[in-house]
């Protein structure tokens, strides 16, 4: 007599792809589906954390933070930071 399963044994048969899982194999799917949606938040988190790295190009720095940026490293002396900044300020 053959399996009233059309696609016989291996489906849903002794040993098939979804024997011994609850709910007619709708467990699995929802694993699935769980594991998509934290595949694609991951994505997505990495995708924007990177373009909040990066400085918008409709707001560039100011002058004078990137002046006080220079001084602060050490790029320019005390008197040039002093100087350029009562440039900017004229």
């Amino acid at each position: 007599m053959m399996h009233p399963n059309l696609h016989g044994d291996w489906y849903c048969g002794p040993g098939g792809l979804f024997n011994g899982f609850h709910f007619g194999g709708l467990l699995p799917l929802a694993f699935l589906a769980l594991f998509l949606l934290l595949l694609y938040s991951l994505v997505r988190s990495q995708a924007s954390s990177k373009s909040s790295r990066c400085t918008p190009a409709g707001n560039p720095p100011s002058p004078l933070s990137i002046l006080e940026a220079r001084y602060a490293s050490g790029e320019i002396a005390r008197e040039d930071f002093l100087q350029k900044k009562q440039d900017l300020k004229i």
